[in-house]
């Protein structure tokens, strides 16, 4: 997948962008390149056609291949579908923007059947193989979200994760309501579904300190004793699967939240792990870290159950163990992250509120400690006392705005 990560140039972004995107005559001045942006294996772009705001992904080279050859059954073709199912319940995410129709029509469609050209372009460029380049690789020219990472508030009331919850919240009742023509869509392996936490005992031996990989031992045996045998019965759907503070965008003036962006871990997989996902990672937030990581991710949950009524009792009783299991997840593949890139320094820093968040949960001496964090996240699932039912408006969320270490005294 390395090998086929995408390297075009500024100036080979413009001229594609000039060629399948540009509709006024004078081209040049109506297309620009601001800059590119940071991607773990694909080629992003900021652009602006006629002063607008757009990403331009670049697609890397084994997407594009799958893409290609059966366009219905990849990821490309998944993140469209929920962009557009999305679009359609007024959500705002990266929907994808049709190339120019007329050349469209420049490129031939024969080599390429099924492929969908309203929401991509197939252009020939360099990847960081040599061996490898040029090669056809997607394009898509994507919505640009306005405004700001939630990653970048300085602070951050409950309140605030409560609406990222709700938000949540809507867009699994639109991917609920997303139909497809392929039943198998979306149903690949992926190392970071949680259906595949047993998965991780090979990287156990990157964690260096034993007490951690003991944890974490004991997390995937807790996940094969409890989760599996009743796994069965939790509802499946497409899944975002990645809903944390660096892929929400906020309105920082407001405090509300504009849109969500990175579907590139979408897959198909149990309804529920789409919330516990985010539980985890609002442990990490900016609230989260000032010591009150679970009263984090209870207003998560809130927000979620909510706007949300379909999870089951059962899967609601696992709802803790799940969180721990991603949060599992992240350290363990982090630590093979940095097996790989031992300079990386920057692993091991956002590594370390992760083992905090874990060691919370599941080192804590007094076992009463599990129950509390349980009777938090069912309090939370009240949703009446913290949210309006009819218009979603936010009202009081003290009764879950509890510290981790007052949390710790009320066992």
């Amino acid at each position: 997948r390395k090998l086929l990560k995408p390297k075009a140039s500024v100036d080979q972004v413009l001229e594609l962008l000039q060629k399948s995107y540009c509709k006024t005559s004078d081209e040049k001045s109506s297309c620009k390149v601001i800059k590119e942006l940071d991607s773990y294996d694909d080629n992003n772009f900021k652009v602006q056609i006629n002063d607008i705001n757009y990403l331009l992904k670049v697609q890397n080279g084994v997407e594009s291949m799958k893409y290609m050859k059966n366009p219905t059954n990849s990821a490309i073709y998944l993140q469209n579908e929920i962009f557009k199912q999305l679009d359609k319940h007024g959500l705002s995410s990266s929907l994808p923007i049709p190339p120019v129709e007329e050349k469209v029509q420049d490129i031939s469609g024969d080599e390429f059947p099924g492929v969908d050209f309203s929401t991509v372009s197939i252009h020939t460029l360099p990847v960081l193989s040599e061996d490898h380049s040029p090669r056809k690789l997607i394009v898509r020219l994507l919505k640009w979200v306005d405004g700001s990472t939630m990653s970048d508030a300085k602070t951050m009331s409950i309140e605030t994760l409560v609406e990222g919850g709700i938000f949540l919240g809507k867009m699994d009742v639109a991917l609920d309501a997303l139909e497809v023509s392929s039943s198998n869509l979306g149903e690949w392996y992926h190392a970071w579904d949680q259906k595949h936490v047993s998965d991780l005992r090979p990287y156990l031996k990157y964690i260096t300190l034993d007490r951690h990989r003991s944890m974490v031992e004991s997390i995937i045996s807790r996940f094969e004793q409890e989760i599996l045998p009743v796994a069965d019965q939790f509802r499946v759907g497409f899944l975002m699967n990645d809903f944390n503070d660096a892929n929400i965008i906020m309105n920082l003036d407001s405090g509300s939240i504009a849109g969500v962006v990175d579907f590139g871990d979408s897959v198909k997989s149990w309804r529920v792990l789409e919330v516990t996902v985010a539980m985890a990672y609002a442990m990490l937030s900016t609230y989260g870290k000032t010591g009150h990581s679970v009263a984090a991710a209870a207003a998560i949950l809130r927000g979620f159950t909510s706007v949300y009524k379909n999870l089951s009792a059962l899967e609601k009783s696992h709802i803790q163990l799940l969180v721990v299991c991603r949060l599992a997840t992240s350290v363990t593949l982090g630590a093979f992250s940095y097996h790989q890139n031992p300079g990386n320094e920057y692993l091991l820093l956002h590594a370390k509120p992760a083992w905090d968040a874990l060691e919370l949960l599941t080192m804590n001496p007094d076992k009463g400690f599990s129950a509390a964090v349980d009777r938090l996240f069912d309090k939370a699932c009240d949703f009446q006392t913290g949210v309006d039912e009819k218009n979603y408006t936010l009202l009081d969320n003290s009764d879950i705005a509890i510290s981790d270490s007052e949390l710790m005294q009320r066992i």
